[in-house]
This record gives structure tokens, sequence and C-alpha cells, in this order.
């Protein structure tokens, strides 16, 4: 068995997978010098991607948006579990974890919860239109009324303006988000169509809109998405989202992370994607524990 498949037999059965605790995610990581570990405890007590770098000669371990949640665990018994398998894996250092549930042996996190939105995939298209924010739901109509043509891509002009719009306007907005350099390490680690759904919307035969979809191990996290100024007046952003969610639970996929949330900093983005009909998860936060015995 591939160590892929055996990372998927185990993360699977926790529901809901993370980008960062994806396969493909460690091995982008593994290929910038990061060592980089799956840990699973016996009897599957702990389920955690753990990536090292090195602070002189004391490692540094982080456990992004992780361990996953094993079904009847709880979390003073995750964060035990975590701690004794970076200390088998990794010898004595420094931990950084981020559990989904706040651990009894920590008072406090050193940097607040990450905030998301979940789409739960399994309802059929009826119901989850449904569960569409009525606003939401009225521009996808709009949307679908224009002359858009979607195409799927994962080569070729297409793709190459997605990224290239996609750069420009991180560089230009100065939002957090993964690099491209890295998605494309991602990218590379998970080829053809069976891990990523890049969808691109044209009109008048010109891309105007597109989305990247990163598949993991039953879920899948919104990874870029960009419209330009014709884009935007076409609506084609909830078109493409629409058809995204449509294709991804024809292949199986039972969650779709939105990506982090945020009031504050991006209102109209946060309640574009509240309006998908999603469920709003709050992690509880990253933790700090020192390892050195």
């Amino acid at each position: 068995m591939s160590a892929e498949r055996a990372w998927d037999g185990l993360v699977r059965p926790c529901g809901r997978v993370p980008l960062p605790q994806s396969f493909a995610y460690g091995e982008a990581l593994a290929g910038l010098g990061r060592r980089v570990a799956r840990l699973a405890g016996p009897g599957g007590a702990v389920v955690a991607q753990a990536a090292c770098r090195w602070i002189g000669a004391l490692p540094l371990v982080l456990v992004s948006r992780g361990p996953l949640s094993v079904p009847g665990q709880d979390a003073a018994a995750a964060a035990w579990d975590l701690a004794r398998a970076v200390r088998e894996q990794f010898g004595r250092g420094l931990l950084l974890w981020s559990p989904p549930r706040p651990p009894q042996s920590c008072r406090l996190p050193v940097v607040t919860g990450h905030a998301t939105c979940w789409i739960d995939l399994a309802p059929s298209p009826a119901v989850l239109r449904a569960a569409l924010d009525g606003k939401w739901r009225n521009q996808l109509l709009r949307a679908e009324a224009q002359c858009l043509v979607v195409r799927e891509r994962h080569h070729g002009p297409e793709l190459a303006w997605l990224a290239a719009r996609h750069r420009q306007h991180r560089r230009e907005v100065g939002f957090r988000a993964l690099p491209l350099s890295f998605l494309e390490r991602i990218a590379a680690h998970s080829p053809g169509c069976r891990d990523r759904l890049v969808l691109v919307a044209l009109a008048g035969g010109q891309p105007v809109a597109g989305i990247w979809l990163q598949i993991h191990h039953g879920s899948a996290t919104y990874l870029i998405g960009y419209a330009d100024r014709e884009g935007r007046r076409l609506d084609a952003m909830r078109l493409l989202l629409w058809r995204g969610m449509l294709a991804l639970q024809e292949r199986g996929v039972r969650w779709l992370d939105l990506g982090g949330i945020a009031t504050d900093r991006a209102p109209g983005l946060t309640r574009f994607k509240l309006g998908m009909g999603g469920s709003v998860s709050v992690e509880a936060g990253t933790y700090f524990r020192p390892l050195l015995r």
C-alpha cells in the first residue's frame, strides 16, 4: 500500500479534513526542506500530520489545524496522545498545534482560532440550493441567465490566466493566502482532475472568472477565486461555485471548506461565503507546549 493510500485510510474516518492535514500538503512542505511526519497512535489514538523546522538544534514542530478529531476521543486525551507521538518522532523540542477543541492541559492559545465555513455536500442538489441565502440564490439565477460558458481546465492559457490574475490580485490587495508557488507544489502532488477541480467561466470566448477547489481525502478546499470586472458584473463566481459544489458531490466529496472568514477584515467576502449555506466552525486556537523531558 502506498503512503498516500495509507494516510487516506486513517484520515477519512475523521470526517472533515482540513487542507494542512492532507497528503499533498505534507509533500509540498517536504519539498521545501521540512521534515514531515504522519503520526498515528496505536488504535488510531492520534491522527496528525506534523512538519518540523529547527531553531538551532531544537526542533519546532507544527501541527496545523490538527490533530484530526478521532471519533470517541476527548480533547484532553488527544493532547496527551499528540505530545507523546511528537516526542517519540522528533525527540525533545517545541510543539505548536491547533486542535478543533480546547485541550484541558493548556489554559490559553498563543494564536486565536481559525474561523471558516464548511458546506456539507451530502444533501441533494435541491436541498443545497434551498439552503442558499435568498439574495445569493437570486444572483445565482441571474448568472445562470447570462451567456457564460463554464469549462474545467487543468492546463493551457485559461489556467495560466487564472494563476496570473490571482498573483496580481494578491499583490495589489495584500490579502493573506498561500503563495501560488506553494499551491503549484500541491498541484504537482495531485496530478490530473482526481484531486483538483479548476473551473473557468468564459464570456464571449474570454475568461472572466475562475476557481480552484483542491480535493483531499473526501473533503475539498476553496483555494483560489478570481473574477475580473466583467465576471463580477455577470455574477460569474456564484455560477462557478455552485457548479463546483455539484461537481464535487458527483465525485463523492462530502465536505467543502470555503476558507477563512473574518467579519472585521473582510466583511463582504465573509457575507458571500456565509450566503452559500454552510456552517461556521471556529477552531480552538494554536497552543504551545515544550517537550523537553
